[in-house]
């Protein structure tokens, strides 16, 4: 099976108010449903997620009645954005249904500790392609956390193993010192000028690396892809090269 993370800078615009990159969105959708038979999603938060969770810094956890409005706002906003992607892949004819990851979630001081699975077993067996994706979720230390969706990425390809683990972001791959994408990158990471957004609270690139290096080293082939060019997905599922980073543990 192919678990995807289709990356917040990806589907949204990056700013302070939460908007969707329509076409790219509609793109990735119509790429996704011929493969729809053996799918699961996971989608970031971008616009929708970042800004306002960096504003109440919720992920250094809950404080004081702000944070409550602003740990309710963010998923509100992170169901909307989820909303309107489970519209695009129906429109595509992708049966998709939403599995919201808080109450399936156990974070403890920032980290995902456990995810309970059998929500999207249950719907890959009856032919749906669940979707979840980033969030912020109730933490049994700090109050609250940011549960990441390449946290989720991790522990969804632990339990389901499954034969490619796709990152889609804004960026062609990860670019080595010289300005070219690496083609590979093994678990010996080079010295990266890692430029991450300031409003990024889940990490940026050097945590999505760490991610995929872990689902690498349980066996899946992992890469990065970028969705803002059409077709680079759907060549990646049909086996075809295009220009993208492979992260691998050996």
């Amino acid at each position: 099976m192919n678990l995807i993370k289709l990356g917040g800078s990806a589907l949204t615009i990056k700013g302070s108010l939460p908007r969707v990159r329509r076409k790219v969105l509609e793109a990735l959708a119509a790429e996704l449903s011929p493969f729809q038979g053996d799918l699961c999603l996971v989608h970031g938060g971008g616009s929708f997620g970042h800004p306002l969770a960096l504003a109440y810094g919720l992920h250094r956890g809950l404080r004081g009645d702000d944070g409550l409005m602003g740990f309710a706002e963010v998923q509100r906003r992170m169901r909307d954005l989820n909303g309107q992607v489970l519209d695009a892949l129906h429109a595509s004819g992708v049966p998709a249904v939403s599995v919201p990851p808080a109450p399936l979630v156990r974070m403890r001081g920032g980290e995902l500790e456990s995810l309970s699975v059998d929500p999207f077993r249950e719907a890959l067996e009856a032919g749906l392609v669940p979707v979840t994706f980033g969030d912020v979720a109730l933490d049994a230390v700090q109050g609250a956390a940011i549960c990441s969706g390449d946290d989720l990425m991790v522990h969804l390809a632990r339990a389901l193993r499954p034969n490619l683990a796709l990152f889609v972001a804004d960026v062609e791959g990860i670019v080595g010192p010289g300005g070219d994408v690496l083609e590979v990158i093994r678990r010996e990471v080079p010295d990266l000028a890692w430029r991450e957004p300031a409003e990024d609270v889940t990490g940026g690139m050097r945590a999505k690396v760490q991610c995929m290096l872990d689902i690498a080293r349980d066996g899946s082939r992992c890469l990065l892809v970028s969705g803002l060019v059409p077709g680079r997905v759907q060549a990646i599922l049909e086996g075809q090269r295009v220009p993208a980073t492979e992260v691998r543990w050996s």
